[in-house]
């Protein structure tokens, strides 16, 4: 487990007559030599082993033919060159971007294909191997996975103790069909193969050193294999950048103006387009910082590079990839619909949203959801409340107030007012209409006052009404 790999492995006779490396020779039109170690994602470069029955030739670009040719018609070249045989079995395997495919060739036709590519399944064709079939009717139950989220746990058909997630399953099955098949994996292929090497096209033995090394692809020590995010999380961080860029907007068009004031909405309309530019540059931008949006924090996921799951993708993908929240709803109804949990916009730029390995503990997210959740609704409130003190109406309402006898005798002097008004403040074509409800603060007595007042064109406010609340 662990180690990646992609190619051909041919159950053939007589594999001691066999030279490998001719073989070889023969399928690519090249001459190669043997050396150290090559990456076999490269072009040019080759491992090559032999069992006492089975042949294996691992190449990706090889490999990939297998997979993207309609029918063996398109791989005869390959096909023709190889010793006869009962069995082709070609193979991708590699954790790094969630790559797994399997396929069977018996008597010169597939007889079975399956790939998954960034955990989506992209081809799904033939009658199923033995160990498909054995895995599908296994028993399986439910893994809880934290935070209302689970996963089916499939148990292994030979073994009660080993559990798979339904998220492996195409790694185990790959692997299961390759030991059924040839009692080996990409792991263990290394040890089990009686003569193997690496080898590499003549004009590309000069590049060795900007090869990795072997150690590093074989010996499994890759990074670990990313997990998708859930719908729901998705959802959730997608309407917490949403009221962030609402707070952000809010922010914009109110500061300094006196939005409830005749000219008020004036002000308003000069500053809604610098602040929606403003803002939706910010929330496009939104992603730039490792791939997290303060959402995405909150809710420990990020994205990454399909191809390259533990890499950030550029600024720019990441810019374009949010563009397309513009047509939000069709967004939405692409990611519910998806198989791989993805929107157009991930499509478009090969992204995906993974969960974070490395993201805090639940606690302090859940508390930055809660301040910032009150902070936004507090900042809307006070904005409010300070905006309706600093209006012209609420300024003639308590002029009326402190000229009214009956108000003056019954709190036996005023002290204050509460620090909340409320009502609403209206204009229609210059002409307004305010009903506030005050709180008067005494010497003797506090109580709340109803007061109604209108405003014509250009002219000042006046009262219509004035009454204590009982």
């Amino acid at each position: 487990m662990g180690a990646s790999g992609a190619g051909i492995i041919i159950r053939t006779k007589n594999v001691e007559d066999i030279d490998v490396k001719k073989l070889l020779e023969s399928i690519i039109g090249k001459e190669t030599e043997k050396g150290g170690y090559c990456d076999l994602r490269t072009e040019g470069c080759f491992y090559l082993g032999k069992t006492k029955n089975s042949i294996s030739i691992l190449n990706s670009d090889l490999a990939e033919r297998f997979f993207t040719a309609k029918d063996t018609s398109e791989i005869q070249d390959i096909l023709t060159k190889l010793p006869e045989n009962d069995l082709i079995y070609a193979f991708e395997e590699y954790d790094s971007g969630g790559t797994y495919s399997y396929a069977t060739i018996r008597k010169n036709k597939f007889d079975r294909r399956f790939r998954s590519l960034t955990y989506e399944t992209t081809l799904d064709e033939g009658e199923l191997e033995e160990r498909e079939v054995a895995w599908n009717n296994s028993k399986k139950e439910k893994d809880d996975l934290g935070d209302g989220e689970w996963e089916w746990l499939y148990t292994h058909p030979d073994k009660d103790d080993f559990k798979c997630p339904e998220s492996s399953l195409p790694k185990i099955k790959l692997q299961d069909i390759m030991i059924n098949l040839f009692n080996l994996t990409t792991e263990t292929m290394g040890d089990l193969h009686i003569e193997d090497g690496h080898f590499q096209v003549i004009k590309q033995v000069k590049a060795q050193h900007l090869i990795k090394t072997n150690h590093q692809l074989m010996n499994g020590n890759l990074e670990k294999e990313p997990v998708l995010s859930s719908r729901k999380r998705r959802v959730a961080a997608f309407l917490i950048d949403y009221f962030a860029f609402l707070l952000v907007v809010a922010l914009v068009l109110t500061l300094g103006t006196d939005f409830m004031g005749e000219n008020g909405f004036d002000g308003l309309r000069e500053r809604q387009v610098p602040a929606i530019i403003i803002a939706l540059l910010l929330y496009f931008a939104k992603d730039s910082i490792k791939g997290i949006s303060p959402g995405k924090w909150a809710m420990g996921i990020m994205v990454r590079d399909e191809n390259n799951p533990h890499e950030v993708p550029s600024f720019g993908s990441l810019f374009i990839r949010n563009l397309f929240l513009i047509i939000l709803p069709i967004e939405f109804i692409v990611l519910a619909s998806s198989q791989e949990k993805k929107r157009l916009g991930d499509k478009t730029t090969k992204a995906i949203v993974v969960k974070n390995p490395n993201r805090p503990a639940r606690l302090p997210r859940v508390l930055a959801l809660v301040v910032v959740g009150f902070s936004f609704y507090a900042f809307i409130f006070f904005l409010v409340a300070s905006e309706m003190k600093e209006s012209d109406a609420y300024k003639a309402a308590i002029i009326e107030i402190e000229k009214n006898n009956e108000i003056l005798s019954e709190t036996g002097g005023i002290t204050g007012y509460g620090m909340i008004p409320t009502g609403h403040v209206n204009f229609l074509n210059g002409n307004g209409e305010a009903q506030l409800e005050i709180k008067v603060l005494g010497n003797d007595k506090d109580f709340k006052v109803d007061v109604l007042l209108t405003k014509e064109l250009n002219g000042e406010w006046k009262l219509i009404e004035l009454n204590e609340k009982r």
